[in-house]
């Protein structure tokens, strides 16, 4: 018994001196990396984000939007149609939490955080899709407020909720935008 005990007051010695030996991060540096380009592999296309301060970004993205949808009428059944739109996305992004991921030694390599900030895009009319004409999709504006997450390493994720004043189709007003990314970093290369 008392051999257990001595090996457990070991064990938990040891692990406060591991965790004594650790350098606080110098939070005073903490800041985002300089230029971050990235390939997008769900939805092709490319975005590019440039540091303006040590937690501000603006970041601007060239891709695709996919858009699904089935409808019904009364004498021919169900159809489903499909579109496929380029979309021109710039943003203006404020990361909130890097001295918190910091301080719990969390990775903070190629602006990876949460962020807060400003969405302005641009969806352009569908260029290939089934059915188009069923949607009643034309180019417009989509302004408003953005919170998302990033995580980059080699591969990059990142996932955003904007809710905006969109300017297209026949009936404008307020609607959610989720965008989910996953991409190649390239500036990790």
């Amino acid at each position: 018994m008392i051999r257990i005990l001595t090996l457990l007051i070991l064990i938990l010695g040891c692990s406060k001196l591991a965790k004594a030996q650790f350098v606080q991060p110098n939070l005073d540096s903490v800041s985002l990396s300089k230029t971050l380009i990235s390939l997008d592999l769900i939805t092709p296309g490319v975005s590019i984000e440039k540091r303006l301060r040590d937690n501000k970004s603006i970041h601007f993205r060239g891709t695709t939007s996919f858009s699904f949808l089935m409808s019904s009428d009364s004498n021919s059944g169900t159809e489903s149609s499909y579109v496929i739109v380029p979309v021109m996305i710039a943003q203006y992004r404020s990361y909130y939490n890097l001295k918190k991921r910091a301080r719990r030694f969390s990775n903070i390599e190629y602006n990876s955080g949460n962020f807060l900030g400003f969405h302005v895009s641009y969806q352009i009319e569908p260029i290939a899709g089934k059915n188009v004409d069923l949607f009643e999709s034309e180019g417009g504006f989509l302004l408003g407020p953005v919170w998302g997450i990033q995580r980059n390493g080699t591969l990059t994720f990142g996932f955003n909720i904007v809710l905006g004043y969109f300017t297209g189709n026949q009936d404008p007003g307020v609607t959610p935008f989720l965008n989910l990314k996953l991409g190649l970093n390239l500036s990790k290369l």
